[in-house]
């Protein structure tokens, strides 16, 4: 712990992950009250937090939770559940990072038009001296809420005393007092604080004015009602009533159970359940009964208690004589043991105004008057009971009891159908058949669980503009993208992901000013924000804008530039994905934009949102899913260059819509031409015999083609040229479609061989590699491998590695073509390792999450618009884990508010005369005046050029700095008006920039 975190409100330890501090593994078991269980530390976002036989939601995800679903508050270690998991007990297990710790004095209590006037601290200090010490004794030092007994009636405590008697008001208060008065009587006057009795009708009331005569007891401006046992009666009576009924039914069913074999089965169920009713109301009866005599046996008067005044957690009452604690707020909430009060002290007897008698009995010694059951005309727990034991004995077969021991309770069954029980079992069949999850979707929702883990991994120092933005604690975010980032066709505005990106970056930050500014153009692409001649105008036409936030004249790009963002996502993808060049074009592009904000002067971090997927339906829209599929393959190869974060919607939307997770693949082989029957192409010049792919006599320019999809994966083949130099070349080609492929030629020659690899994407042949001078010799075999990566291509000449290019084109997949424009070799030996995604099945369908085509008044457009619901599970699921990564540093750090110290000699001196001048080590002490700020509420330097952060060193005084050595400071507080920041520094005043972290007053 530093020198300044234990003056923190909130302490965050948090443990490293490295193998020095490890994260902790923790099974915990919590039972779920009001839909949530708290865990017992921080879990780690990246391992998740896992339930038996639950499926864990994005903590994004805002939408209702469904039954078996989970979601993680993963900043505050909460987690929430599906009302149908309410009192259940649940195990969760996961990584515990660490916690969070706050200070009891920050935590406020009470408070008055803003003040606060008292803290958790001052409760449970006050709580130390809250009990009960007995009769007063002149002997004994007493502390303030400490609460004694004397002359019949309860004080307590307001000033520490010893020997001031209780009656003495300086020191003590009185707490309890009151007067019984009997049966009420029109002809007598009534004080305020007398209690009366209606024998009529079962109630005690107490006077709440003076001179209170022939007032009736209804009249609610002289009269407090205390208590009505009137209910309670009626309650014990219908029990017992209900207990008679619930036992006829049971000799009923009994009756039935005897009229078939098989009837006899429902009729026994009809009959547990009339005899677990029957017990069951009895017990009611019991406890009715017994509730009766309880009430009558602990009645305490009510005294000053008034329903209109709002009580706070230790105030203390007078009601129904006695004192009482409100132990939580409370208003209109009538003082009893239970959730708002806590009784402190009973009435003592005090002589003045005992009660005469209760329905003709009188009270005690201690004031109390005893009453049971029979004397307010309840039926007791033994009589009801007698009742139902003769009705259960007449059944005919069994006692409804066996019947009950056996069976259950039917009414306790949680279905539609509680009549039968074979009906429930039946329907409850029914219910799990329609919800049971198949196989492939299982296998889906845990692909899509996998993809969202992968997205919390960012990269080292991916976010340092954006994390040390929220330190200093102003956050500036700017978006550019297309109409899906703008919200296009969203009934709700806010359903889009920018609009809840930046609720939950507000929520997750509270003490950071976040400033969101969506620059997002609908119809636009990637290729206008760095057209420098894509202006702001009066209206939007093809070279100019109009928005809220266009300036005249000035471009998309600089608009965003003079905002000035910390953090800059770009979300462009769905209106580039067109030709067969797309994905080449829109990389150079991407990089471009990226590389243009790296010159702007807030070198804001960068985010990089692929997009979805449009419509499969031709009918609808003609945009090609493989082109969308490769812009986005483009977009994650320069991403993964650059080292930004993806928000990876398409990723997601691909997984839930088609089952497919395309950047996560399994291995699958096919050799020795075991599939040529699949093959298309010019299968007619070629022979295949033995594994051995030959090419028929004088063929020239003549291809086979494998049309399985081939995108990443590698495959061998073995060629065996007859013709030296380019005559006799092999032309190998792979992601072959109409959109392009790539080329490995190897043409053959003992020592005048060559490798050439190519790409075709716009109609022509573009050379990338050529490697000459080869060992490739004519009627011998060679083996030939190609390995393709993204955007890596490697080729094997007999095992050697060759050829290792990288190339942003072809990011599309495609069959495997062998042959070649002259003649061609004898191919042999292919053996292909297909990389192919992950497969399941779909989750959601394409109306669910593009919405319906056409002019519809719901949400998304049918085409390339999502709906909520698409926006949820793609956009708002993939940024999960920038807004963690964002908030742990906010946890960290982001209390502070910092005061800059420029990079600058300029304002540094050495400490002045009659201050320590050099420290323990023998360097000169250097300070600086920084603005006036109350140490003890925590302070931290922070050196900007390194990100180190300083030791505050215990030094108070200015000849107490020798402890001020490399990497240490010391902060003196108001000298001269000025606070001082004291370092050392081997050679001149130090030339870094500082921060000096504060806490906001």
């Amino acid at each position: 712990m530093s020198a300044f975190d234990y003056l923190n409100s909130t302490i965050t330890k948090y443990r490293a992950g490295t193998s020095d501090d490890p994260y902790i593994d923790i099974t915990e078991s919590r039972k779920v009250i009001k839909g949530q269980i708290q865990l017992n530390e921080i879990p780690v976002f990246l391992n998740k937090v896992k339930i038996n036989n639950m499926f864990e939601i994005p903590p994004t995800d805002k939408s209702d939770i469904n039954e078996n679903e989970y979601r993680v508050d993963y900043v505050e270690g909460i987690v929430s559940f599906h009302s149908s998991a309410e009192g259940k007990t649940v195990t969760a297990t996961y990584k515990g990072r660490g916690n969070h710790y706050i200070s009891a004095a920050r935590v406020w209590t009470h408070e008055e038009n803003g003040d606060v006037k008292q803290t958790l601290q001052d409760v449970t200090d006050a709580a130390s001296n809250f009990f009960y010490g007995g009769i007063y004794s002149p002997t004994t030092q007493y502390e303030t809420y400490n609460i004694v007994r004397y002359l019949g009636s309860s004080y307590i405590c307001i000033k520490a005393t010893k020997g001031n008697e209780p009656t003495n008001t300086e020191y003590w208060a009185l707490l309890s007092g009151y007067s019984f008065k009997g049966l009420y009587s029109s002809q007598t006057n009534y004080s305020g604080g007398d209690v009366v009795v209606d024998e009529n009708n079962h109630k005690m009331l107490q006077s709440k004015t003076d001179n209170n005569q022939n007032n009736p007891l209804t009249d609610e401006n002289n009269w407090q009602l205390l208590m009505d046992l009137t209910s309670v009666v009626a309650t014990a009576n219908a029990a017992t009533n209900s207990a008679n009924t619930a036992a006829q039914n049971a000799n009923n069913a009994t009756q039935e159970a005897d009229q078939a074999t098989q009837g006899a089965i429902t009729a026994k169920n009809n009959a547990d359940e009339a005899t677990a009713n029957a017990n069951n109301a009895a017990t009611a009866a019991n406890d009715a009964a017994s509730s009766a005599n309880n009430l009558v046996d602990t009645f305490v008067s009510k005294g000053q208690y008034s329903a209109t005044t709002p009580y706070n957690v230790n105030n203390i009452v007078l009601y129904n004589g006695s004192s009482w604690r409100c132990i939580k707020s409370s208003q209109g909430n009538t003082p009893s043991e239970g959730e708002f009060w806590t009784l402190v002290a009973i009435k003592g007897v005090d002589g003045n105004g005992a009660v005469s008698t209760v329905n003709g009995l009188s009270p005690d010694q201690s004031g109390n008057v005893v009453l049971v059951a029979d004397d307010i005309g309840a039926e007791t727990p033994s009589g009801a009971q007698g009742k139902v034991d003769v009705l259960a004995g007449q059944g005919n077969t069994k006692t409804v009891k066996q019947v009950s021991d056996e069976i259950g309770v039917l009414s306790n069954l949680q279905t539609t159908n509680k009549e039968s029980l074979v009906g429930a079992i039946n329907e409850n069949v029914a219910q799990l058949e329609s919800k049971t999850l198949s196989a492939g979707k299982v296998k889906t929702a845990s692909m899509y669980s996998r993809a969202i883990n992968d997205m919390g991994a960012i990269p080292n120092n991916a976010l340092s503009t954006a994390l040390q933005a929220i330190e200093i604690g102003t956050l500036r975010i700017a978006v550019m993208g297309d109409s899906i980032s703008a919200g296009g066709d969203l009934v709700l505005p806010f359903e889009g992901y920018v609009d809840r990106l930046e609720r939950t970056l507000k929520q997750q930050l509270p003490r950071t000013a976040v400033t969101l500014q969506n620059f997002a153009l609908g119809g636009r692409r990637i290729s206008n924000a760095l057209d420098p001649n894509f202006v702001g105008g009066t209206s939007n036409t093809d070279t100019t804008f109009y928005t809220s936030w266009s300036v005249i004249g000035k471009s998309w790009l600089d608009t965003v530039k003079d905002f000035n963002p910390d953090l800059l996502i770009i979300a462009f993808g769905m209106n580039e994905a067109w030709v067969a060049t797309s994905d080449n074009d829109f990389y150079k592009r991407l990089k471009s934009l990226v590389d243009a904000s790296q010159t702007w002067a807030s070198k804001p971090s960068t985010v990089y949102v692929t997009t979805i997927l449009p419509t499969k339906n031709p009918e609808y829209y003609d945009q090609r899913q493989d082109i969308t599929k490769s812009v986005n393959r483009a977009g994650r190869v320069l991403a993964k260059e650059y080292g930004l974060p993806i928000i990876d919607a398409g990723r997601l939307w691909e997984i839930v819509r088609d089952g497919i997770d395309d950047p996560y693949t399994s291995a699958i082989k096919i050799s020795n031409f075991s599939d040529y029957a699949d093959w298309t192409g010019d299968k007619s010049s070629f022979t295949l015999a033995g594994g051995v792919l030959s090419p028929n006599a004088g063929v020239t320019g003549k291809y086979v083609l494998n049309p399985r999809s081939f995108y990443n994966g590698d495959f061998s083949v073995t060629i065996n040229p007859s013709v030296e130099d380019v005559n006799g070349t092999a032309w190998i080609m792979y992601r072959y479609s109409d959109l392009g492929h790539m080329l490995v030629m190897a043409g053959a020659g003992s020592g005048t061989g060559f490798l050439r690899l190519y790409t075709f994407d716009d109609g022509s042949y573009v050379p990338l590699v050529d490697l000459a001078n080869l060992n490739i010799p004519v009627n011998t075999e060679s083996r030939i491998t190609v390995r393709a990566l993204d955007d890596r291509h490697q080729v094997f000449l007999n095992g050697g590695l060759t050829i290792d290019h990288k190339t942003a084109t072809n990011f599309h997949e495609g069959g495997i073509r062998l042959g070649s424009n002259f003649t061609p070799p004898k191919y042999s030996s292919l053996d292909i390792n297909y990389a192919e995604p992950l497969k399941g099945e779909p989750i959601y369908t394409e109306l669910e999450l593009l919405g319906p085509f056409g002019n519809d008044p719901q949400s998304g457009n049918g085409i390339n618009h999502p709906t909520g619901l698409g926006t949820a599970v793609s956009y708002c699921a993939a940024y999960g884990g920038l807004v963690q990564t964002l908030s742990e540093r906010k946890n960290n750090k982001g209390m502070f508010l910092p005061h800059r110290i420029p990079n600058t000699e300029q304002g540094w001196f050495p400490t002045p005369a009659g201050w320590t001048q050099t420290n323990s080590s023998g360097e000169t002490l250097y300070t600086i005046a920084v603005p006036l700020y109350r140490k003890k509420l925590g302070v931290a330097l922070r050196n900007i050029d390194t990100g180190e952060y300083y030791t505050l060193v215990n030094a108070d005084s200015t000849t107490d700095l020798a402890d001020v050595t490399s990497g240490k400071f010391a902060y003196l507080e108001n000298i001269n008006g000025n606070d001082f920041v004291i370092v050392s520094s081997p050679a001149g005043p130090p030339t870094q920039a500082f921060d000096v972290y504060k806490y906001n007053e």
